[in-house]
């Protein structure tokens, strides 16, 4: 049996997942944990990280580190998404991670970003050869996946993210009528991108669906 963890990055929040793999494709989850640091804070006014944020997703990663040791030597297969794709900052951002944690962070496209989150949807669920949109709603993106059974058809990167969207519309709480009026106007105009970018392959003829 060979243990493996893996780490993802977010905007908002940090996941780590430790796994046991007979070879065979069958896993055994054995440990799991998150952290909100929400490192995308600011990311629209700044295009950086922020120290503050930063701070904070380091020290998540040093416990992260510290779990994955606890259970003896594994490879450790660590991604970063929207935010730090986005960041000025990045590289240092990463070499700051590498020096307190020893931790690699691998930086992903949207693109691979899905696919991912594609493949994780159907470790948990059976495949029943649907077609499915499935969609990951992040810190500071979400990403739409048109797909039949596990393979993908389609996708559709947004700026949709719930720390975005809060810092760009919402001044207070609860949200006052004209900030959820804009807010709203615009997330029907990424959907409208969504659907057309999509509109093809989920036209196709002879398929069911089901949305995740």
């Amino acid at each position: 049996m060979k243990r493996i963890a893996s780490i993802d990055v977010g905007s908002n929040t940090l996941r780590l997942l430790i796994l046991e793999a007979d070879g065979a494709g069958n896993f055994r989850e054995l440990d799991a944990d998150r952290a909100i640091t929400r490192l995308g804070e600011g990311m629209d006014s700044h295009q950086r990280l922020l120290d503050r944020r930063i701070d904070a997703t380091l020290e998540a990663l040093a416990r992260f580190r510290d779990k994955c040791r606890a259970f003896g030597d594994m490879p450790v297969h660590a991604v970063a998404t929207s935010a730090v794709r986005e960041a000025s900052n990045r590289e240092e951002f990463l070499r700051r991670v590498y020096d307190k944690t020893g931790i690699t962070l691998d930086v992903i496209p949207w693109e691979e970003e899905a696919r991912l989150t594609l493949d994780g949807v159907f470790w948990k669920i059976p495949d029943t050869g649907d077609v499915s949109l499935t969609f990951d709603i992040g810190g500071g993106s979400t990403e739409f996946i048109l797909s039949k059974g596990k393979k993908l058809l389609a996708a559709a990167g947004t700026s949709l993210g719930i720390v975005r969207l809060t810092e760009k519309f919402i001044t207070r709480h609860p949200a006052a009528a004209e900030e959820y009026r804009a807010l709203e106007a615009f997330v029907r105009r990424e959907l409208q991108a969504v659907r057309e970018k999509l509109a093809g392959p989920a036209a196709a003829p002879g398929r069911t669906g089901q949305t995740r």
